[in-house]
């Protein structure tokens, strides 16, 4: 496979940017502009027997009236839906799942709130408005916001109780690891864009569903816990759940804690052997423990249950670049690069190996692919690193004229963003 400087198609690149260490704030706070986009709470109980005996709470439709370019690929409205349903799980209302509640919403034959719970047999519907999901990005410094309101209407459409929370996350520079660059984006960038979503999203959701008061009456209160169980199984097997799990994984990778993250992914590997995302975790923990031949076992393991996922072949290239197996790291990366010829991680990991081969004029062409990559999938963090990458290679025409290039098109994408 021929992996030479390859031409990208380069659009005008909108951000995508997600942190490395995300550090949700409420929105109640002030941001860098310096204004407060967070109303305060809009609670409205009325002191009926009908509000006190709330039991049961169906999660309606979710509306993005963000206006965002950014995120395109994610369905935003069923990430939030799916997250919104989670959480209110477990609090102690009963609830219907979302797939039996699409069939009535779809229904036409149910025109208002009241004829809708009363087809559910559910007391109060619960929607959601995205306002805000969006990336702010300066070279070395990127800010992802997300902001969501929450309404609570009773039988006759009546506003019961509303809130608006956000979130944001930041990030600084991606950092050039010892061994080399691929090794710095492997541990710095996150594995799934989705998983990325969810956990900011989670954040919000937690935040504004955590605040939900108790409605209900004691009666009330006893009448929903009966199904809290049941709906709790049912959110277990749910892919939400699952990517719920891999995020904490990832979040203990983030904060170098692989001790704990390589315990956390075993315990969910004895649960689901076939759990390949875990598997992959497992590896990437093990190798930041220094521990390469688990790691290798991990990554090899899941390999064979998901064998065209390019994240895979890329930890198991650098597990084998670790241990000095260059020609076997090198296979490694290819396939990944077979699977995604635009995989960064894979792109940088054959530079590192040019690199250490001696052979840095192709070295500079595999990192200067790599930054073409990563403007392509608009993730400037990993841009700066492949720019960062190629400017520590000895000086000579071509890794100066690489470098000049790459940089020209990182200030243009950033020139773009401010028009």
């Amino acid at each position: 496979m021929n992996h030479k400087n390859k031409s990208l198609h380069i659009p005008v690149i909108f951000i995508l940017c997600i942190s490395a260490l995300l550090t949700s704030c409420g929105y109640g706070q002030k941001i860098a502009s310096g204004e407060s986009v967070v109303s305060s709470d809009f609670i409205e109980v009325k002191a009926n027997s009908e509000l006190s005996t709330i039991g049961c709470i169906v999660v309606g439709n979710v509306k993005d009236l963000s206006n965002s370019r950014d995120f395109l690929w994610l369905d935003k409205k069923l990430i939030v839906r799916q997250a919104i349903f989670g959480r209110l799980s477990l609090k102690p209302y009963r609830g219907v799942k979302l797939s039996v509640v699409d069939r009535v919403l779809m229904d036409r034959k149910f025109v208002n709130n009241q004829e809708i719970l009363k087809q559910l047999g559910c007391d109060a519907i619960l929607s959601a408005k995205i306002i805000e999901f969006k990336n702010e990005f300066y070279v070395t410094y990127s800010s992802t916001k997300v902001a969501i309101v929450y309404e609570l209407r009773g039988k006759g459409n009546e506003i019961i109780w509303t809130k608006e929370t956000g979130a944001r996350s930041d990030a600084g520079t991606i950092p050039l690891s010892p061994v080399g660059v691929a090794t710095g984006l492997f541990f710095a960038t996150k594995n799934r864009e989705e998983e990325i979503a969810l956990r900011l999203v989670d954040s919000v959701v937690r935040k504004g569903i955590d605040s939900l008061p108790d409605f209900f009456s004691k009666t009330g209160a006893a009448k929903a816990k009966l199904n809290v169980n049941e709906i709790q199984e049912d959110r277990v097997g749910s892919k939400i759940e699952k990517s719920l799990k891999h995020q904490k994984v990832s979040q203990m990778i983030e904060r170098q804690d692989y001790s704990a993250s390589l315990k956390k992914c075993k315990r969910l590997i004895e649960s689901d052997p076939q759990d390949h995302h875990a598997l992959f975790l497992a590896g990437k923990s093990a190798l930041g423990l220094k521990l390469n031949a688990e790691a290798a076992n991990y990554f090899k393991t899941a390999i064979v249950l998901s064998p065209t996922d390019s994240s895979y072949y890329s930890g198991l290239g650098l597990t084998l670049l670790k241990q000095g197996n260059l020609d076997k790291a090198r296979h490694a990366f290819d396939k990944a690069l077979g699977f995604d010829k635009y995989h960064v991680v894979a792109l940088s990991g054959v530079g590192d190996i040019l690199r250490k081969e001696g052979k840095n004029k192709k070295a500079a062409t595999f990192y200067f692919s790599a930054g073409l990559s990563s403007l392509r999938k608009e993730n400037y963090p990993e841009a700066v690193a492949a720019l960062k990458a190629i400017n520590s290679l000895p000086k000579t025409g071509f890794s100066i004229d690489k470098g000049k290039k790459l940089r020209q098109l990182i200030a243009f994408n950033r020139k773009s963003l401010r028009n």
